[in-house]
């Protein structure tokens, strides 16, 4: 008798362990800010980093998180292939992952391989309710996923982080140490750099684009072509995009004509049709009606 309670104390036990195990197995992992250990666990896992940007500030990412991320069925799609990291962007002084990655807007979605490389970037995530937010996070974790299987990283970005290598008043604003910026400095930073394709001048620049000046945009877009191989299309029309509206802004408060001319002529040329057609008629009413007062 005493052996057949034994027996049913220590079936009891591991019962409770093994379901313990394959609980934790199965919830989705969510690591909060630490990026050291998500990397470990995601090389000890095969998994993929799902990094999810935010402010304690934001409501978008509040819907997103509340919404989404503690959604069960959704934590049961992602576990198979992510591992989610929680990154307050304004919190950033010790993995520099804001710093690396140009994070200026929220929330914004950042996938990284198991080493540590970048896979792909989503800037927002628009959606009222918990449909349309989870179909554009799922379509955008597929696309994830098959960049993976094809080994197409974004080459631009090694996958080590060195926080010395970025210029101080660049610390200084992610870190919110000092939010002042002055002008000139990111000019003279972005005009003296011999090292323009590095991904700490795209970082910087990408963040203070529409502060560039005129000669910096220009020579910016002389490499667009090796931008684009290196950083992809979306984030170097993002870039050109903030040049463009950067000239343009110069232009209407001067009411330069030759100046709007030669915004316009960049615009064309940095941009695709689609964004062009988009955005050269709101420029055009606005430097109309400045001229005007």
């Amino acid at each position: 008798m005493k052996h057949l309670k034994l027996i049913a104390i220590i079936f009891i036990f591991w019962s409770c362990k093994n379901n313990k195990s394959t609980n934790e197995y199965q919830d989705l992992i969510v690591i909060d800010q630490n990026y050291k250990e998500s990397l470990k666990i995601a090389s000890e896992k095969d998994k993929l980093i799902f990094i999810d940007f935010y402010t304690t500030w934001c409501a978008p990412c509040k819907k997103l998180d509340k919404l989404v991320f503690k959604n069960d069925s959704i934590k049961k799609i992602l576990k198979k292939d992510f591992i989610l990291l929680k990154y307050n962007a304004e919190n950033d002084t010790v993995f520099h992952l804001s710093k690396k990655h140009h994070i200026s807007s929220y929330p914004t979605g950042l996938i990284l391989n198991k080493k540590g490389y970048v896979l792909n970037r989503k800037y927002g995530f628009p959606g009222e309710d918990f449909l349309s937010l989870s179909k554009i996070v799922l379509k955008f974790t597929n696309e994830s996923i098959l960049l993976n299987n094809k080994n197409k990283i974004i080459k631009g970005y090694s996958n080590k982080i060195d926080e010395a290598k970025y210029p101080q008043f660049y610390i200084d604003y992610v870190n919110r140490t000092n939010t002042k910026i002055n002008p000139l400095e990111l000019n003279e930073y972005w005009s003296s750099n011999k090292n323009v394709l590095s991904e700490q001048y795209f970082s910087t620049l990408i963040y203070f684009a529409r502060d560039a000046s005129d000669n910096v945009a220009n020579k910016t877009l002389k490499n667009i072509n090796a931008y684009k191989e290196l950083y992809g299309n979306n984030d170097v029309e993002i870039l050109m995009y903030f040049l463009t509206s950067g000239k343009f802004s110069r232009a209407i408060s001067e009411k330069n004509q030759l100046k709007y001319d030669e915004a316009v002529l960049f615009a064309k040329n940095a941009l695709s049709v689609q964004w062009t057609d988009d955005i050269l008629p709101n420029f055009e009413k606005e430097f109309t009606k400045t001229l005007n007062e």
